[in-house]
């Protein structure tokens, strides 16, 4: 396992650089391979000289109005933003900034033959957490599949794209994206962007739910509120729950009948 040292540099007090593995170009290959390869055969079915069954022709029309959906769906944000998407799955090379101001914006974005693009701005004061969670993989097979990254959340109004939350930097291990955490926490603070973690002590303490949204809660532990997310479910405001582990500034929680409960934890 490398070190954060070794796969974020800090080019600047203000800049960190690292670079992306290809994975995401490979899916994005295959994607488009069964994209292009469904819509061909589709259409080549409905053109054929030779007529075919009426389930044959059904099946062809409901493929190709699927693929223009599909294609809808990914151009629904505009054409910029859908092609700046498909280009950053075929770059390297990626760079978290701060830029200094009265209210620090980080910038998150890749560089391509000299240019900076844009994923993500927004102002630090619309962060509102910062920590680490399993993927989709470990959540639906109930298994660690090292498919762990830190997730970003803000308020929709502090960024300039149109979106809450953001993917920084790898996935990889539970550990690496831990030490990744606390790299980016370090990162930001240095740069007068200070997000506050729960101290590792409130682990195995009583908290009470305050406050239910979405499948997050809000808890308070000895007078201080943090946002908090259970495997077991949405409690009741009011009710009591224990605090399992500390990711960032989230904190996992849970009744006392779940305790035994081992699968990975994702938000």
């Amino acid at each position: 396992m490398n070190h954060p040292s070794e796969t974020y540099r800090r080019v600047a007090s203000n800049k960190l650089v690292y670079r992306q593995p290809f994975g995401e170009l490979g899916y994005l290959l295959v994607g488009a391979t069964f994209f292009v390869g469904a819509f061909w055969l589709a259409i080549t079915n409905l053109l054929d000289e030779e007529p075919i069954s009426t389930i044959g022709q059904i099946s062809s029309v409901l493929w190709v109005f699927l693929l223009i959906a599909l294609l809808y769906a990914l151009f629904e944000q505009g054409p910029r933003k859908a092609a700046l998407g498909l280009l950053a799955c075929c770059i390297q090379n990626r760079f978290i900034e701060v830029r200094p101001d009265s209210d620090p914006l980080i910038e998150i974005g890749f560089q391509f033959m000299s240019r900076k693009f844009y994923q993500l701005q927004v102002r630090a004061s619309g962060i509102t957490d910062l920590y680490w969670s399993a993927g989709q993989a470990s959540d639906r097979t109930g298994q660690d599949c090292h498919d762990w990254h830190v997730v970003l959340w803000f308020e929709p109004d502090s960024a300039i794209q149109d979106r809450e939350l953001f993917l920084p930097g790898l996935v990889g291990s539970r550990s690496e994206a831990e030490l990744f955490g606390h790299l980016l926490v370090v990162f930001f603070d240095e740069n007068d962007i200070h997000i506050h973690l729960a101290a590792p002590e409130i682990v195995g303490k009583t908290g009470e739910v305050v406050q239910l949204k979405d499948y997050k809660h809000r808890v308070r532990v000895d007078g201080n509120e943090f946002t908090a997310w259970s495997k077991d479910g949405p409690h009741e405001v009011g009710s009591a729950v224990q605090v399992t582990a500390q990711r960032g500034t989230l904190l996992d929680v849970a009744t006392k009948n779940s305790l035994t409960d081992t699968r990975p934890e994702r938000p």
